[in-house]
């Protein structure tokens, strides 16, 4: 099959294992373009469930999970002993040979490096789904109208390479701004693990889970900067260098901080029902953490120290519902007119 010829593997089954959704939605996305049909599961133990009962052609594994890590995962299934024998594929930002070996030892067929390509899929695909199930197609989807209007709004978000991020995703509109809604999610979830942990820096395992997740979701929307400086922080919990995390993770959170206000501005560009959506969501805290945060804001609004006001604020309003929610509100307001006082004055209201 020619390299310039997509095909489609219609009924052909395969599952993706990965405990990051962003990464799962990609890799999903891109196989949909096949005509596959995909199932997606975000832990190991999920993916060994799912084995049991039901047959799939290729499973993709990412190697990094909690609790079961895709290489003990893939020594799972295999003990399934299932008479359907699906190829499994390793995925990691970090191949090495060492892991190539491990997962080939597991079981494991192939190892490929995050984040996949269009191109590098159709190959393994055409390697692992027999000629005679495929039929092929012209070729694959090109940029139309609407995004070339996505590249235009996001393009104004510094770091983030918005042609890459649509070929990711076969130039697909649709899947990339899910995606990306996913993505803020994703990412302001792990600003509050890192930010409470970077308050002590006593839990460098816990911080380094984060580290991998972000830096998995930007080598797919195409932020290569925020990627490699995740990736250090990575590095560095492995080698607990906390010089660097005591050093360097105030700005690295700034700017997570910049980037993520930056696609939220592009999403309610592109929708303009975005911000209702977001004022919808609800992510509760437990009140130690979210004692912390409202400490964290207060003290901060004090010392006339600027630069988190906001992520504290959305953090705090998200964990919040009714009167206390109208208040944060009303809090972030003030903060985003440079009213501090007044957003220091509410607090006070709120706490009477």
């Amino acid at each position: 099959m020619s390299n310039n010829m997509f095909f489609s593997a219609e009924g052909k089954k395969v599952m993706v294992v990965d405990d990051n959704e962003v990464n799962s939605m990609v890799v999903a996305s891109m196989l949909e373009q096949f005509a596959i049909q995909v199932t997606e599961v975000y832990s190991g133990k999920d993916a060994v469930e799912k084995a049991k009962y039901e047959d799939f052609d290729v499973i993709f594994m990412d190697y990094l999970m909690p609790e079961m890590n895709g290489i003990e995962t893939t020594e799972e299934i295999r003990k399934l002993g299932k008479v359907k024998r699906p190829a499994i594929i390793g995925l990691s930002a970090d191949v090495t040979p060492e892991l190539k070996s491990k997962f080939s030892r597991a079981g494991a067929d192939n190892v490929l490096a995050k984040p996949l390509t269009l191109e590098s899929l159709q190959q393994l695909l055409e390697e692992w789904v027999p000629k005679e199930q495929v039929a092929s197609l012209d070729s694959k989807k090109q940029a139309g109208d609407d995004a070339k209007q996505i590249i235009e709004i996001f393009s104004q978000v510094n770091g983030l390479n918005v042609e890459e991020g649509l070929s990711h995703l076969g130039n697909t509109v649709e899947n990339y701004i899910k995606v990306l809604e996913t993505a803020v999610d994703n990412i302001r979830q792990q600003q509050k693990h890192l930010f409470v942990y970077s308050e002590s820096l006593i839990q460098p395992s816990s911080m380094k889970i984060s580290f991998h997740s972000l830096k998995g979701i930007f080598l797919n929307l195409g932020a290569h900067k925020l990627s490699e400086q995740s990736q250090l922080f990575e590095l560095a919990c492995t080698n607990s260098s906390v010089d660097l995390l005591s050093n360097d993770l105030e700005q690295y959170l700034k700017d997570l901080d910049v980037f993520v206000g930056s696609l939220e501005q592009g999403l309610a560009q592109y929708d303009g029902d975005y911000k209702k959506k977001q004022a919808e969501q609800y992510r509760p805290l437990d009140e130690e953490n979210f004692t912390k945060y409202y400490d964290k804001l207060v003290n901060d609004l004090q010392k006339y120290e600027y630069n988190d006001l906001r992520e504290l604020t959305n953090t705090l309003m998200y964990a919040s519902k009714g009167e206390k929610r109208i208040l944060f509100e009303n809090v972030l307001k003030e903060i985003q007119n440079f009213q501090y006082e007044a957003a220091l004055e509410l607090l006070g209201k709120g706490q009477e």
